[in-house]
């Protein structure tokens, strides 16, 4: 049955986190770059030097400057200082605004917000303005010769820096480094609410419209199949769930509290139960969660893995934390992720919601027995509103999994094992699905297992339902389940196992099981 691999950790599934500036090897390339056009700016003034002692910059120190001759050169020197500003401005003015409109606006606001870019822009602008200025009063008097050295120096360290500069600023147009940053400024905004609750509304509201940018990025990303930065964008808000989950006890009141114009689509008493219930950041957060959603059912399939994935560790988290009104919340919308993907009759979509629902029901099982008994009856629910709508695979699919939960509680003696086999019993009591090939077999291979561990009443009360079924239907469920020799499925899935496949320490079990029924068969019949 459930092998200890189906129960995931609640951090199994980390993507790298991209860093939010250049990286420490990206920074180590700058340097060497910037480090490089130095190098090569002193070995030319080296061998000019050695050429032509006279001429070398050397030479400057002391020396009387001729008016023509220099009022000449600061005049380069301004043109490409002008030059060099507007290219910048160019390239800026060209890159940001075109990655913006192709991922989200708010990159513009980080652009403005980097303190590099500022230097480099004001670096620019001070040499134009030095440059300039020294034009100006050496036209009018004497050569003022140490703001022409500084306009120098000035121009030389703007060339050496505008190359390594167009280097960073293309990294940082990564899609991965804007979501990494709009990341980190959500983390810092719910540091900040911590510190300095006055504000706690006002930064509330800039949380969520950065939540609600990460969820762009992902549906842009969707649209042109980037399927990286949509993964990374997913990574990105379970990320910033787990870091307000350990900041949420410190939140003051003001910051739970709900608006109606923040939700214009939800009836006034929902709104209320989210206030009493303090999972305001959760609902906007599953809120653009189901709208991703939406948006990749059908269209990208590891989308919805993640999007499952990432719900379900969001579950067992609030779980752990003691979050009662979080782990109702995060249920409710996944009840309404599977409701989704079987309304759009995907059938991907629905194996990967279900597979996750059921793992988290695994997890919670030692963590709150109750709440994984509502999600096995949600899985027996929306199993039967699959078959109502035509989907039969749906019953066969949940029907192992069902059986997998009880082996889990049995597995760790858990409170909720009666409720969960008593589910699996009268699964089939609707919907004429009590002759679904894999409802039988998922039964006989839970009556294998209580058999291997002596579990003789629940053997017998397996058999007693499995009895009510024909010769024929049992014999043919049975050479199924006999016929599968390999353990892994021979395509690739998120379960991987076969679901029919039975170890061979169970095989002894398994034929004692089949001579019982196929016996018990032969006298009704």
């Amino acid at each position: 049955m459930e092998s200890s691999s189906d129960i995931q950790s609640t951090r199994e599934f980390r993507i790298h986190r991209p860093d939010v500036g250049i990286s420490r090897k990206e920074r180590r390339v700058l340097l060497l770059r910037s480090l490089a056009f130095a190098g090569v700016l002193l070995v030319l003034v080296v061998v000019d030097w050695l050429i032509e002692p006279a001429i070398s910059p050397f030479s400057l120190f002391g020396a009387t400057f001729e008016r023509l001759p220099m009022m000449a050169y600061l005049t380069a020197v301004a043109r490409l200082l002008g030059f060099l500003l507007t290219a910048v401005i160019t390239l800026c003015g060209i890159a940001i605004p075109l990655t913006a409109n192709n991922y989200t606006p708010k990159l513009i606001s980080l652009f403005m917000q980097d303190k590099l870019n500022w230097a480099m822009l004001g670096l620019l602008v001070g040499a134009n303005v030095m440059t300039h200025w020294t034009v100006l009063t050496a036209s009018a008097g004497p050569l003022p010769v140490d703001n022409m050295m500084i306009a120098s120096v000035l121009a030389l360290l703007c060339l050496l820096l505008v190359i390594p500069y167009a280097f960073y600023v293309f990294t940082s147009l990564m899609p991965q480094r804007i979501v990494a940053r709009i990341e980190k400024e959500v983390c810092d905004d719910l540091d900040m609410v911590t510190r300095k609750p006055a504000n706690s509304c006002r930064v509330r509201e800039r949380v969520v419209e950065n939540l609600k940018y990460i969820s762009n990025i992902t549906l842009r990303s969707v649209e042109r199949y980037d399927r990286d930065t949509a993964l990374y964008s997913l990574e990105a808000l379970r990320r910033i769930f787990d870091c307000y989950l350990e900041r949420k006890d410190a939140m003051p009141d003001e910051w739970f509290r709900a608006y109606s114009h923040e939700f214009l689509s939800k009836p006034v008493q929902v709104i209320q139960k989210i206030e009493r219930e303090r999972t305001i950041f959760e609902v906007e957060l599953l809120e653009e969660c189901a709208l991703v959603l939406s948006m990749v059912i059908g269209k990208f399939r590891e989308g919805v893995r993640m999007l499952g994935a990432m719900t379900r560790h969001m579950g067992v988290s609030a779980q752990l934390v003691g979050d009662s009104g979080s782990l109702e919340t995060i249920r409710t919308y996944f009840n309404s992720f599977i409701r989704a993907a079987i309304a759009g009759r995907n059938a991907d979509a629905i194996y990967m919601l279900i597979y996750q629902y059921r793992l988290l029901a695994s997890q919670l099982v030692e963590l709150c027995p109750d709440e994984a008994v509502r999600v096995a009856f949600f899985l027996d629910y929306y199993a039967h509103q699959a078959v109502r709508t035509g989907i039969v695979f749906v019953a066969n699919l949940i029907a192992y999994d069902l059986t997998n939960l009880v082996t889990r509680a049995y597995n760790c003696d858990a409170p909720c094992k009666d409720k969960l086999l008593e589910l699996v019993l009268e699964f089939d009591r609707s919907d004429g699905i009590e002759g679904y090939p894999g409802v039988i077999k998922s039964r006989i291979k839970l009556a294998v297992w209580m058999h291997q561990h002596d579990r003789t009443p629940e053997v017998d009360q397996l058999c007693s339902v499995l009895a009510k079924l024909s010769h024929a239907q049992l014999a043919a469920a049975l050479d199924e389940i006999d016929r599968i020799k390999t353990r892994f499925f021979w395509e690739i899935t998120d379960r991987r196992l076969h679901v029919d496949f039975v170890p061979p320490e169970q095989r002894p079990h398994f034929e004692a099981v089949r001579a019982r029924l196929l016996r018990e068969a032969e006298t009704v019949a």
